[in-house]
């Protein structure tokens, strides 16, 4: 099947491991897991484009799986119109063109969260933390990273270096604060002790 089907992936594919893989019985079938590891790499001689989550997995939650690999197949379609008969070529540009994003989106899915409770905090904090900086200051902070990536004009890297700078304006605005309550702390005691 997967010979007719998908005649370029037949390399890469041993018969040893498919036997094995038919052979299971259903219940003993992989699980979802997150694949983890080089989101590109390059083959010593002719090659597969990946796309979607066969490149970059994310979490099933994170709703950008689908949207990434249509995003993919747009990029990829652009580079092979531009790169003509050469599909090294347009795997190379779609490579440079898609690379940084889809590392971007596999940390960002990365970094929400994690097992256990201190897990479940890594996602909650950032996200009640960006919600409510949103409201005080609109115009200094953005909405969670959630919200920002159902916004079609973000890109994974930008959003990836907005939340970034905004937590580097929240230490920032935190120093400042710590240091003003230092400052006026010393100058009640000062005050009581009549210096």
């Amino acid at each position: 099947f997967l010979s007719s089907a998908l005649p370029p992936l037949e390399p890469y594919l041993r018969d040893d491991d498919l036997d094995r893989f038919v052979q299971r019985p259903v219940a003993r079938l992989p699980k979802f897991m997150l694949v983890e590891g080089q989101i590109h790499a390059s083959l010593p001689k002719g090659g597969v484009v990946l796309l979607g989550d066969a490149i970059k997995a994310v979490k099933p939650y994170f709703g950008q799986g689908a949207n990434s690999a249509l995003e993919d197949v747009s990029v990829l379609a652009k580079c092979l119109g531009e790169c003509g008969d050469d599909p090294a070529a347009a795997a190379a540009s779609f490579d440079e063109a898609r690379a940084e994003q889809a590392r971007a989106l596999v940390r960002t899915s990365r970094s929400f969260d994690g097992r256990g409770p201190l897990g479940t905090a890594r996602f909650l904090v950032p996200l009640l933390l960006d919600i409510q900086l949103n409201k005080l200051l609109p115009r200094v902070f953005s909405p969670p990273m959630l919200r920002g990536l159902q916004d079609e004009r973000n890109t994974f890297v930008g959003l990836r270096r907005t939340k970034r700078r905004e937590r580097a304006v929240l230490l920032g605005l935190l120093a400042g604060m710590a240091a003003a309550a230092r400052a006026v702390g010393g100058f009640v005691l000062r005050r009581s002790a009549g210096v």
